[in-house]
């Protein structure tokens, strides 16, 4: 659920430079207002941006992604 908030203004902020962030904003936006009042988020957006982040630091240092990833799983 935090990830949700904490995610919005930063693609927010990048959705004004590139049209991509921009959906993903729209789907934080979505995942931060579902969550509140007990909705849940149609794309699994938490899901989907731990996948990439850790895709990301994988590639530079497995070990560092399996840490990250355990910390991720406790934001949510």
């Amino acid at each position: 659920m935090i990830l949700c908030f904490l995610s919005l203004p930063f693609f927010s902020f990048l959705g004004i430079f590139s049209s991509y962030y921009r959906k993903l904003a729209k789907e934080a936006f979505k995942c931060a207002l579902g969550k509140p009042i007990d909705k849940r988020c149609e794309v699994a957006f938490s899901k989907k941006i731990k996948s990439k982040v850790v895709a990301k630091i994988s590639k530079l240092s497995p070990k560092l992604s399996k840490v990250i990833e355990r910390y991720l799983d406790m934001l949510d």
